[in-house]
């Protein structure tokens, strides 16, 4: 898909596509390459910056015969990218895991200052990954537990890490303009230290 921001056009790829629920109908494109999907063919034309247009597929199969299905690799990609989490202490806190690949990637969260590693299903004290989301999930976050954590995801076609940064306040502390008493807000001229 091509965008124009601030006055510059550029193309965003498309980042991920579902598998078709239907995998008995294929898109062509020139020189006999098939596709999955609209979105694949996209995607692919987006990835080498070119337009692929759709043509009459030149491969004809005896009546009652089938393509066979593809298998559609892909590494593992972001599907966005994390912005800080705020949170107070003694808040339970979950970084999202964002990460899409086929197939499905291994998950492996790690506080950027701790070599350990934790998976789906594993704890460590107040810290726990999700056996159903891979999420990472944090019991009463403290101040200490401040910093950047990393996910990284591997499939068999690749491997990508996505940081994120938790930054955990006292739970009284002023923030634009207001003050945050465990779960009251008080306005900022009634804020005192």
């Amino acid at each position: 898909m091509c965008v124009t921001e601030n006055g510059r056009a550029f193309c965003k790829c498309t980042a991920f596509c579902p598998l078709p629920k239907n995998n008995t109908s294929h898109l062509c494109g020139p020189n006999n390459l098939s596709y999955l999907s609209r979105c694949h063919m996209d995607k692919a034309a987006c990835e080498m910056e070119i337009t692929i247009p759709e043509v009459a597929c030149s491969i004809v199969l005896p009546r009652g015969s089938t393509l066979p299905t593809p298998s559609l690799s892909q590494a593992p990609e972001p599907i966005y990218l994390p912005t800080p989490h705020l949170a107070r202490a003694g808040d339970n806190v979950s970084l999202r895991y964002v990460v899409a690949g086929s197939p499905e990637p291994n998950a492996c969260w790690r506080r950027h200052d701790s070599p350990s590693c934790l998976t789906p299903g594993s704890t460590n004290g107040r810290i726990s990954v999700s056996t159903s989301d891979k999420s990472l999930h944090i019991r009463e976050v403290r101040l200490s537990d401040s910093g950047a954590y990393s996910c990284l995801a591997e499939n068999s076609i690749g491997s990508v890490e996505v940081t994120y940064t938790l930054i955990v306040r006292s739970k009284f502390f002023c923030y634009e303009g207001a003050l945050f008493l465990s779960k009251f807000v008080v306005p900022l001229n009634q804020c005192f230290f």
